[in-house]
């Protein structure tokens, strides 16, 4: 249980037939997303410069090793290191719990 990871990606919703892809050529099988919005305000966004854009998450339940691999994948084949292209996080699951 202490290896599982939670790997989430979010990025533009016109991207996400290429994390889609993404996945499938990883051999990952199970893939969650949710269709999300951006949380800042109109004010902050103006400010900016920035137009208010819609969100896909994407979350993968793996081993701690394969989120690591599959965090690489993502940020030199999707671009994820270039501003504005999304953002991707694990999260480390020592303990599940409850019912």
């Amino acid at each position: 249980m202490h290896n599982l990871c939670l790997l989430c990606a979010i990025v533009k919703r016109e991207h996400s037939e290429q994390m889609t892809a993404f996945f499938q050529a990883h051999d990952v099988n199970t893939v969650t997303s949710l269709l999300c919005e951006g949380t800042a305000g109109k004010k902050l966004l103006d400010l900016l410069g920035l137009e208010e854009t819609q969100k896909e998450l994407f979350y993968v339940m793996t081993t701690r090793a394969r989120a690591k691999h599959l965090m690489s994948g993502m940020i030199h084949e999707l671009g994820l290191e270039m501003p504005g292209q999304g953002v991707a996080f694990m999260i480390p699951l020592g303990s599940v719990g409850g019912a």
